[in-house]
């Protein structure tokens, strides 16, 4: 068991992985990830997180030991193993545990507060955020406009809820929680991370290059999904020992007038994943998310996962599912 930087403990187990297609390793394949200016889905302050990305694949692609998903465990403030076994543990802890103290975090646009919980002795951290607006017309940190812009901290949860569905251990558990007066949502802190602008200004990088390669393929394909276009350096963050990567602040996620998905930065898949992309039903997903979205933003989620299954499927038929999905 390895204690990750995020405040994560890891426990991975390796199994052979099949050898990737050159095709996967051509310029025409990387050629995007090496070009300046604004992609869809990642403001302009994300181009040099496409650089290593783009060093990440053309590194990895002659295809390494695949990893099973990691177990989830968290540390508390003080450096120890939380004693949560499962999520549903920690979403009662967020739920039920006391306040003891709240302060600023003094980054971001919708004013997150950081809280010390405590229940039983137990005490860890949180990001309480109480936003929920709808902007009429509002410009991203790239200067990009955006019309009927919904930014709610219950998105928070509806992005958590829908990782799970899929497989996917990304994003920090996530609870609605009433606060004194307001209500909002707590996300567990993930401790000892460092975020993309962080990794920048330390000019620093992972030595599992395909792992890390590998985490922001899925997070690539997650915003296609989730209508997130406001991915930036400052919410995405790393563990500092183990490189796990982890996705923050969807409060401006599940957007209904997201327009069509850029798929320039999409070259992998994980299969778990790809196959859970596919037998998504709309059932499920209003059972999980109906308390958090319309009905509109539903079905616009849906138009981006038909879109984005006929793009993968294009890939897996271009290149075949060896160069494609992991």
């Amino acid at each position: 068991m390895l204690l990750g930087r995020g405040g994560a403990a890891v426990v991975v187990a390796g199994t052979q992985d099949s050898i990737q297609s050159r095709e996967a390793r051509s310029p025409q394949f990387l050629s995007r990830r090496f070009v300046g200016g604004s992609v869809r889905g990642l403001s302009r302050d994300s181009v040099s997180l496409f650089a290593l990305c783009g060093f990440l694949l053309l590194v990895c692609a002659a295809g390494a030991m695949a990893q099973d998903s990691p177990r989830r465990a968290f540390l508390g403030p003080d450096g120890q193993l939380l004693p949560f076994s499962t999520d549903e543990e920690v979403l009662a802890f967020l739920a039920d545990a006391e306040v003891l103290s709240m302060d600023p975090i003094p980054v971001g646009v919708t004013n997150p507060r950081k809280v010390l919980l405590e229940q039983g002795g137990v005490r860890s951290h949180a990001v309480f955020r109480v936003v929920d607006e709808i902007h009429e017309e509002t410009r991203l940190s790239d200067g990009r406009l955006r019309q009927r812009l919904r930014d709610s901290a219950v998105l928070e949860v509806a992005a958590y809820k829908l990782s799970i569905m899929l497989g996917m251990t990304t994003v920090p558990p996530t609870a609605v929680r009433r606060i004194g007066r307001e209500q909002g949502t707590l996300q567990l802190w993930i401790e000892n991370t460092m975020t993309e602008t962080d990794r920048r200004l330390s000019d620093s990088g992972p030595s599992n290059l395909l792992g890390l390669s590998r985490d922001i393929q899925k997070m690539r394909a997650f915003d296609i999904l989730v209508g997130n276009d406001d991915r930036n350096p400052g919410n995405i963050l790393y563990e500092r020992d183990s490189w796990r990567l982890w996705m923050i602040d969807h409060t401006r996620a599940f957007q209904a007038f997201y327009g069509e998905p850029d798929f320039s930065e999409l070259h992998w898949c994980e299969r778990a994943l790809w196959e859970r992309l596919q037998s998504l039903e709309r059932r499920e997903v209003e059972a999980e998310l109906d308390e958090y979205l319309s009905d509109h933003e539903i079905d616009t989620m849906f138009e981006r996962r038909d879109a984005l299954v006929a793009h993968i499927r294009r890939l897996i038929d271009d290149r075949g599912s060896g160069a494609v999905l992991y």
